[in-house]
């Protein structure tokens, strides 16, 4: 049986389910973004990563043509860097200095402690409603620190492939590689200084940072991450997580 052919974003369902896509966008691309939804009386019944999956699973369902509503949920164009800096650090916005390069001690010298601030902050935006973006290069009082110091103890080329390298591989290491796929990285030059801005999206399941023989988790209140240290408050957190 041959697929139905249909326009690239909505076709076919009612106004009410066209409303409720945009009423829920948030929502929508937190949990499909870059993915194809076919949504009827206010839910996502299918999603997939391509039209053509998409209606390869609604031929199998047999469903009428007129009652699903389908959309492709693009990522929004995230705030510039500058943008992030000039309002400052929030529940939903965290500047480093560093990602491990430690400025107080001899060059060229990497501090463990300094990476662990910053895994514990990605997985805290992971851990939570909304996600975040961590701010790479950029002091407390949001001044432009740069990265250069950065690159230059990333590895033998000390530039910014090796630098973004080395922040994939922490976060491979430490929190796993399943939770790349919520994280996006990115480069802008401010005042001449390069600057990393850490996307992450909020995960589909919990995250945690390895640390020693152990697992931590962290999630965001206000302008910290804090550490769930006890296991009542582990459960709770993902017991509401779930509902």
């Amino acid at each position: 049986m041959p697929l139905r052919s249909y326009p690239p974003y909505i076709y076919w369902g009612n106004r009410k389910d066209e409303k409720w896509i945009e009423e829920n966008a948030a929502f929508l691309e937190e949990n499909h973004v870059n993915q194809y939804v076919a949504v009827i009386n206010h839910g996502v019944i299918e999603s997939a990563d391509t039209q053509e999956a998409l209606e390869k699973q609604l031929d199998e369902l047999k469903l009428p043509l007129f009652l699903p509503v389908i959309k492709k949920i693009e990522a929004k164009a995230p705030p510039s860097i500058a943008e992030l800096i000039q309002k400052g650090e929030s529940a939903t916005v965290e500047f480093k200095q560093a990602f491990q390069y430690d400025a107080d001690k001899e060059p060229d010298h990497k501090n463990d402690k300094l990476r662990f601030q910053v895994l514990k902050t990605i997985v805290a935006f992971l851990n939570t409603d909304g996600g975040g973006t961590l701010l790479i290069g950029v002091t407390d009082n949001s001044e432009i620190f740069g990265l250069e110091n950065d690159f230059r103890v990333a590895g033998k080329k000390k530039n910014q492939d090796e630098f973004e390298q080395a922040l994939l591989n922490a976060i491979k290491s430490y929190i796993t590689a399943l939770f790349i796929k919520f994280i996006d990285i990115r480069f802008e030059e401010i005042a001449s200084q390069p600057v990393c801005a850490v996307s992450v999206r909020k995960s589909t399941q919990p995250a945690f940072l390895k640390k020693g023989n152990k697992k931590e988790l962290f999630i965001r209140t206000g302008c910290t991450s804090q550490l769930l240290n006890d296991a009542a408050e582990i459960c709770d957190y993902i017991s509401m997580r779930d509902n």
